[in-house]
C-alpha cells in the first residue's frame, strides 16, 4: 500500500485495526476487521484488483503448519486434503472444501463469519491464493478449468484474467478454482 502512496497507521486506524497488527507472525486479526481492511485498501488505492496485488505472492509454504503438511503428502490428492483439514480447524470465520464429482474437482472458499458487510475482495483474494496453492501441489504446468467467484465483477477484470489464464465466472453460487480430477492423483516429491 505505500507503494501505492497510502500511509499504514492511517489505513488501519480507518479499518479500526491495531497498529501493531503486522509486529507478530502469531498476531490474529478477527475476520470481519480484515474484510473492513481489504475493503479499505480499495477505496484508499482506487485499484479494485489490490487483493491481487496483495496476495498474488501467497504460496503453499506461506501456510504454516498446513502447508508443511500438505507437501509430506504422497500426492496431491492427499496434499489438498490435508491442507482443507488444518485449515478448517485454524478458522471458524471461513471453510475450505474439496468436492469432487465425475472428472472434474472444485477447491472452494466459502466465509462463515456473519457480521461480514463485504466479501468482494476476501473472495478475490482466496482464488489467488488458492490458484497458487494448487499450483504448488500441481507443478508449474498446471492450469484451472474455470474460477467462479461470488461476487460482482470488477469494472475491469483485465488483471485478473491475466494472473489466473482460465474463465473467470462471477456473481456465482460459490468461489472455487474448477480443475481436472486427475491432477490430484500427481504424486509429489519427496521431503526431508
Amino acid at each position: 500500500m505505500s507503494e501505492l502512496g497510502v500511509h499504514l497507521a492511517e489505513l488501519l486506524e480507518a479499518a479500526g485495526v491495531r497498529k501493531d497488527i503486522f509486529d507478530h507472525r502469531e498476531n490474529l486479526i478477527p475476520y470481519p476487521a480484515f474484510g473492513r481492511l481489504m475493503s479499505e485498501c480499495e477505496r484508499r488505492s482506487n485499484c479494485e484488483h489490490i487483493i491481487l496485488l496483495i496476495s498474488q505472492h501467497t504460496r503453499l509454504v506461506d501456510m504454516g503448519l498446513a502447508g508443511q503438511i500438505a507437501l509430506c503428502a504422497e500426492n496431491a490428492g492427499e496434499g489438498v486434503a490435508r491442507l482443507v483439514d488444518h485449515l478448517n480447524l485454524h478458522s471458524s470465520a471461513t471453510s475450505v472444501s474439496l468436492i469432487t464429482s465425475g472428472n472434474f474437482a472444485r477447491f472452494v472458499y466459502a466465509i462463515a463469519e456473519p457480521r461480514m458487510t463485504s466479501t468482494r475482495q476476501l473472495q478475490l483474494g482466496a482464488m489467488v491464493v488458492g490458484y497458487n496453492i494448487l499450483q504448488d501441489l500441481f507443478g508449474t504446468a498446471w492450469q484451472p478449468s474455470a474460477i467462479t467467484i461470488a461476487s460482482r465483477p470488477p469494472a475491469n477484470p483485465r488483471p485478473l484474467q491475466k494472473f489466473f489464464h482460465a474463465p473467470l465466472r462471477f456473481d456465482s453460487e460459490e468461489s472455487a478454482i474448477v480443475f481436472a480430477k486427475r491432477c490430484l492423483d500427481q504424486r509429489l516429491p519427496p521431503v526431508d
